[in-house]
């Protein structure tokens, strides 16, 4: 049987669950430096402030915009912001990281400038847009200098691959093909990661374009080595 679906509406229906998760009064947090891993440890924080109720009214054309957010009166600290955190207002309870920046951001912001003890509300562009790459973004992902960095990463995650296919199990699923494939690889790990370069796109279509891109080293591994038993047939 196949499933057929309007990409709009799942990308709203996605959205909404943001604002059913995130609750009333959720807490939009401000900081500073690298951005962690989703729900990782957080940086400095930069500055508080309180979500409305609701969170925000229904998605719609892929884009999720927030209700009224309440200033926070005396920024925690001073420091450049450069991403965020949402929690439900217990304070804990996680609902998602973005980016932050004047344009082009998850989060934007008058200035990204954020001095202690001064108010910070001068939100204005405040919208969590789709959680989904679009087909042409993907296209040019996988076609365009702007996916070199992950192609060179998948490129070295096949070579990896391969070293742990040569000390796998021979009762392993699959093995005699993935021994034949590793073996190809290592012959042309280019061609191979061409290969692979859409698989991984196609399996992580649900994630931005941003998140595809900057993926680490761990999360390409994990997603080459998922795979490569679609390309190892035979």
């Amino acid at each position: 049987m196949a499933l057929a679906y309007e990409v709009a509406t799942l990308r709203n229906a996605m959205l909404d669950a943001i604002t059913t998760r995130a609750g009333n009064a959720a807490l939009l947090r401000i900081y500073d430096g690298t951005r962690p891993a989703t729900g990782g440890t957080a940086t400095t924080l930069l500055a508080e402030l309180t979500c409305g109720t609701p969170f925000a009214a229904g998605a719609s054309a892929g884009v999720l915009t927030l209700g009224a957010i309440t200033q926070d009166a005396s920024a925690n600290a001073t420091g450049t912001a450069t991403w965020f955190r949402i929690v439900k207002a217990d304070g804990t309870t996680h609902v998602l990281d973005g980016n932050v920046g004047t344009s082009g951001s998850d989060l934007n912001l008058t200035t990204t400038s954020i001095v202690a003890t001064q108010p910070v509300s001068e939100l204005h562009d405040y919208r969590r847009k789709s959680v989904m790459a679009t087909y042409d973004e993907l296209l040019t992902i996988a076609t365009t200098a702007s996916g070199a960095g992950l192609k060179n990463k998948i490129r070295v995650a096949a070579v990896v691959a391969c070293d742990t296919i040569r000390a796998e199990a021979v009762n392993t699923p699959n093995h005699a093909n993935r021994i034949i494939w590793a073996a190809r690889t290592l012959d042309n790990p280019g061609a191979a990661a061409e290969k692979l370069t859409w698989a991984v796109l196609a399996k992580n279509r649900l994630a931005t374009a941003a998140q595809i891109t900057g993926a680490d080293d761990a999360t390409v591994q994990t997603a080459v080595a998922s795979a490569i038993d679609l390309i190892a047939q035979g």
